[in-house]
């Protein structure tokens, strides 16, 4: 059903066409009666014309109709983005129970054990198999990710790449979840083991307690992204992830604990947990911070593949606040084994221009992410759009 005022607009449009055909052929018909050979045929030229108008007049129907569809279309779109924050505000709000919390923690004790004993091989082919069970079955998830990759590929690439590298994203997202678990029952030695670090992610760690303010490690999900904190806790530095919220209180509880099982703190955004952010990082310890989405929609405009979303500005405000350096450090998965490599730290300016010293630091980790996820987008599991739903309206109303 159409917009009233656009179908006005529509038919006030063919009616002026109508009266310019009508004076047209008015015209026509004068200069035949006055013997004109150049008005020869006015009948011909009349009808031509007429079937010029109603053309037009359905183009501009068709355009009224396309654009009030596509505003029904951004309706929706902003009606589901305002439940997904109302859910996710709610989990935000859900308070943990102690039993409930209990069987969070056995239960990941649990998965943990019965990962620990499945062969290496078993792992891979397990992946493989609920990947594609997900690629195949879970829509909404094919979707989100088509849409990421369209993004980072480009709206050329071949639907064959598409499709595969969504494949490689659903298996490598299954095993970053089996690596959580198996590395609940490692040692510490036998954690190492499996990473191959970056000199300078090491040099960077061995020359904190020289450098006032700490570090901020901002990170993508890039890889076994955890592999990250695991490695900065069996290692011994001090370690704060912050994270927030984004699903079950159950299910949170239980990877939290699982990323913490190392030596790291869980803490989530809320102000008390913010305040403990900025008392680790004034003893110059280390912070850890996924920011390559913005999960709770209050991020701030950046231009991020050469498209407009939002990402969280947090990261680069603690680091401007407390003097701290931003890390970009990325995890990649080789095979058995787990690269985790860094790119040069990051000092965010302190001027009277607050809102030019965030441009300048989130232009900084834009461009970290940049690099990072297109060199390997096969393995930047990320679930959900980290583009908004939301497209130009041109002529035709695509």
């Amino acid at each position: 059903m159409t917009d009233p005022g656009l179908s006005r607009a529509a038919s006030t449009t063919a009616e002026t066409l109508v009266a310019d055909w009508d004076q047209q052929t008015s015209f026509m018909s004068d200069g035949a009666e006055s013997g004109n050979p150049a008005h020869d045929g006015p009948e011909a030229l009349g009808e031509e014309l007429r079937h010029k108008v109603q053309r037009q007049a359905g183009r501009v129907q068709q355009t009224a109709a396309d654009v009030q569809t596509e505003a029904h279309r951004r309706v929706e779109t902003v009606q589901q983005g305002a439940s997904k924050l109302r859910t996710q505000l709610d989990f935000r709000r859900e308070k943990r129970d102690p039993i409930r919390y209990h069987l969070s923690v056995s239960t990941a004790k649990l998965l943990a054990r019965l990962a620990s004993v499945l062969p290496g091989p078993v792992r891979v082919r397990l992946a493989i198999l609920t990947g594609w069970l997900v690629f195949r079955f879970n829509t909404g998830f094919r979707d989100n990710v088509r849409d990421n990759l369209l993004h980072v590929l480009g709206p050329d690439a071949a639907e064959e790449r598409i499709d595969a590298t969504s494949r490689s994203i659903a298996r490598n997202g299954i095993l970053n979840i089996l690596d959580l678990l198996i590395m609940f029952r490692r040692e510490p030695a036998e954690v190492l083991a499996l990473i191959d670090l970056d000199p300078a992610f090491a040099r960077h760690l061995d020359g904190l307690d020289r450098e006032p303010g700490g570090t901020i490690v901002v990170t993508a999900h890039l890889g076994s992204f955890d592999m990250i904190g695991q490695a900065i806790g069996v290692m011994g530095y001090p370690l704060t992830i912050l994270t927030g919220r984004t699903t079950y209180r159950i299910l949170f509880d239980a990877v939290s604990f699982l990323r913490s099982n190392k030596g790291g703190r869980i803490v989530e955004p809320s102000p008390s947990g913010v305040r403990g952010i900025y008392r680790s990082l004034r003893r110059g310890e280390i912070v850890g911070i996924v920011c390559d989405r913005d999960f709770f929609f209050n991020g701030i405009p950046v231009s991020f593949f050469g498209a407009e979303t939002t990402l969280p500005p947090g990261p680069v405000r603690i680091a401007r606040d407390t003097g701290a350096m931003l890390l970009p450090t990325f995890a990649r998965r080789n095979g058995d084994r787990h690269e985790i490599r860094v790119q040069p730290a990051f000092k965010v300016p302190r001027t009277d221009d607050v809102q030019a010293d965030i441009a300048a630091g989130m232009a900084f980790l834009v461009a970290a992410l940049e690099r990072e996820i297109g060199a390997e987008p096969e393995q930047w599991s990320i679930f959900q759009r980290v583009w908004p739903d939301i497209r130009p309206v041109t002529a035709s109303g695509s």
